[in-house]
This record gives structure tokens, sequence and C-alpha cells, in this order.
């Protein structure tokens, strides 16, 4: 990969693979309009931070106004990792996240009109309510917001990649942790209940499937970009079982009440992302929840001082 765009650049994905690419000497578009005021400020320190590379070129833009005949090649891979984060859980606000997760991947579809390569980012929601193993060939399911537009991005991508020369790699991701993660996210909660010693919230993320440490997840990000094994549809997760609870307990202390029973465990397969795409999980819980927390013990402190 010599030129890549990632589209979400500045959201908690999308900077740390941005980082990661831009270390390796690869160049980046980075398109994000900032449309989520809550996260503005977090956002425009990660530009100030990328920003300073000379390999790194910003667009403030929603996506359907992007003009990417300029910065599309042939060997272009465009990272689509866009999504609302404000309205993908509220089914009030359907035509919104519609409008984000949807509308927004279909011009980008018709913006390539060559040969490129798009990797997107889907989410194992896509599977709704499930029990035992999920692999690639489970029946989607989705019983959220989230899960139907992301459901119906893949739809899209898929029926494009059978029409023209577009390689299509499509990743379901679990729930993602690590430094800088989003601040309604469970672990990021708990975490700083823990530092500033209050009471831990009574929450739990969306998905509880399963958890993977940031790092790896751009890892497997970057593999998908580079695979002959294109348009396929991976499940990037740990192998294991009750990852997300297991991280809870090694936050709090205590065994997470809110599991139920291991007849009602999930496991998601990841046989075929690492067969075909040789993906290893190479950050255990324990690691990379301590990296969270020095992160977040940091951040805590800068904010006392200032």
């Amino acid at each position: 990969m010599k030129r890549v765009v990632v589209t979400g650049a500045l959201g908690f994905i999308g900077f740390h693979l941005c980082s990661k690419l831009l270390d390796e000497g690869i160049e980046v578009y980075g398109i994000d309009s900032m449309i989520n005021a809550a996260q503005k400020s977090q956002a425009e320190d990660r530009l100030l931070y990328i920003g300073r590379n000379s390999l790194f070129h910003y667009i403030q833009q929603p996506i359907e106004s992007v003009d990417f005949t300029s910065i599309l090649t042939e060997d272009t891979v465009v990272f689509h990792l866009a999504a609302s984060t404000q309205t993908d859980n509220q089914w009030k606000r359907l035509r919104e996240t519609i409008h984000h997760n949807v509308k927004a991947t279909k011009h980008l579809i018709q913006a390539i009109t060559g040969k490129g390569r798009i990797v997107y980012t889907s989410t194992v929601q896509v599977y709704g309510e499930r029990t035992g193993v999920i692999t690639e060939r489970t029946p989607s399911n989705p019983i959220n917001p989230y899960g139907l537009t992301k459901m119906a991005g893949e739809s899209l991508l898929l029926q494009q990649s059978k029409k023209s020369n577009l390689d299509v790699v499509i990743v379901r991701l679990p729930t993602v942790y690590g430094p800088l993660q989003r601040e309604d996210m469970a672990y990021h909660q708990l975490l700083t209940a823990k530092l500033l010693n209050k009471p831990f919230p009574e929450i739990v993320d969306r998905s509880t499937y399963d958890i993977l440490y940031i790092k790896d997840v751009v890892q497997g990000l970057l593999l998908a970009g580079q695979t002959k094994y294109v348009n396929e549809i991976y499940n990037l997760s740990s192998g294991k079982k009750r990852q997300w609870f297991k991280g809870k307990e090694l936050i709090t202390g205590s065994k997470a009440p809110d599991w139920r029973n291991h007849r009602e465990e999930v496991y998601i397969s990841n046989e075929k992302v690492t067969t075909k795409l040789g993906f290893i999980e190479s950050t255990v819980l324990e690691e990379g929840i301590k990296k969270q927390e020095e992160s977040l013990k940091k951040a805590i402190k800068q904010k006392k001082l200032n």
C-alpha cells in the first residue's frame, strides 16, 4: 500500500489506524467531518497530532461531499470506518442513521469507477442475539439500527464487487478497547470510576460477544488491506469465550453479575480470519486493560492540571 483513504479518520479506530499507516511511511488521506459535537475537542487534538506528518492530508467534509477523483488511484486502498455513533442505537432516528451509514457508503462505491479496494468495518451486531458458535455463515439478524445499517452497507459493497473490478473486504468487529476508547463505552467508564474512587456504573456495551485491543484490530485491518482473498467477510475476534465479561471482572475486581450461564455463551469463530489473513491476537486482556488504564490516568492528570 502506497496511498490509502481512511474515512472516520479522527474516530477511535480511525486515529489509531492512521497513526500506524503514517508510521509505516504510507500516504494517508483522512476524511472526517467532525459531526459529533461531543467528540469534537478530542478529534481536534488527534488532528493536531497526526496533522503534523507531511504524509497526512485532512479532508473535513461529509463523505457524500468529497470529490474522490483527485485522490483515488488504481491501487488506493480505502478503509471505510466512518459511521454514526450518536444515532445508531435509536430507532426513532433511523433515517439519520441510514444517511450517515448507508448513503455515505453508496456515494463511496460510486466514486470508485475503476479498480480499487474497500476495507469495510462492519460489526458482529449484524448477527443479532445469538448463543453458541458464530461463523461468517451464521445468518444475519440485526436488532438495532447500527447492525441493520452495517448489514445494508455490506450488501451494497458485495453487489458492486460482482459488477465491477472493485475488491471488497468486510471485517466484522467485536467491541474494541484500549487507549482513547470512546467515553460512552463501558471499559472507559469503569476505569474512570476506578481511578477516581467512585462507584462502578451499571453499564454494558452494545455488544458483549467478544472484545479486542485496538492494536490487534488495526493489525487485522492492515491484513485485510493486503490480502488476496477479497470479496469476503471476516469475523475479527479473539476466538475465546466470555472475554468482554472477563475484562469487566479484571477492572472491577468482582465477577460480573450480568453474566447469566455457560449454556448461553457466545463464541465468535476466528478460524477464517486466522487461516486466510494470518491474524493472531497479540494483546492479552490483562495487558490491554493495563495500557488503557495508564493512558486514562495520564489524561485525568492532565485535565486536572488544566
